[in-house]
């Protein structure tokens, strides 16, 4: 594999700040197989205890991830407490990927914060460079199956996106989206919805 020999402090700098990097460098590939090895060694809950309601409040707020789940980088994702994730969820964590408190995941939700340059002899195969951008997906989000959510994206608070949608640009709090690209379908059920369009409204 033909990679430019590249200073890795400043590949990692260009990773961070979402431009041109290149991914098939020894350090970038070595950090991936990290994370591989650490997905398919990691335990599913953490150590029993004697007392059954010791046991539940262990596990009161833990994120709850089903396998099988896979990711780049690992680092570079933030899952917050009482996340639910359903099984064959994959997470491209090129940009910072931030999952908040009390998300749901349908089955096969796919987070890409990751691209590639559209002019192909920039994108030169594995031998070119590529980027990423983040993504936030806020409080209180349902994730439907089969979802995809595309970098740079913000998911709103509250928001619901409808199974086998893809999400290419910000949803706004409390909204229910669907399609490909995703749009507006209607505000959220529940008094914060309604509170909050409220608010907003112009």
């Amino acid at each position: 594999m033909v990679v430019p020999a590249v200073d890795n402090a400043e590949n990692q700098r260009a990773m961070d700040n979402g431009e041109l990097y290149w991914a098939f460098t020894d350090s970038l590939v070595a950090q991936r197989r990290k994370c591989t090895a650490a997905i398919f060694s990691v335990k599913e809950l953490p150590e029993p205890v004697a007392d059954a309601a010791a046991e539940e409040a262990q596990l009161e707020n833990y994120p709850w991830i089903e396998a099988p789940f896979r990711c780049d980088y690992g680092s570079r994702l933030r899952i917050s407490q009482n996340v639910f994730i359903n099984f064959g969820c994959v997470i491209l964590d090129t940009g910072i990927v931030t999952i908040k408190e009390r998300c749901l995941f349908g089955p096969n939700v796919s987070l890409y914060a990751a691209s590639h340059p559209l002019d192909p002899d920039v994108r030169n195969g594995i031998a070119g460079p590529e980027l990423g951008r983040p993504i936030t997906i806020e409080e209180d989000c349902w994730l439907c199956g089969n979802v995809t959510v595309l970098q740079g994206v913000t998911i709103g608070r509250g928001s619901t996106v409808a199974a086998c949608s893809v999400v290419t640009k910000d949803v706004e709090p409390y909204t229910v989206v669907a399609g490909n690209p995703a749009k507006f379908v209607k505000i959220a059920d529940g008094p914060a919805a309604k509170a909050y369009h409220e608010r907003n409204s112009h």
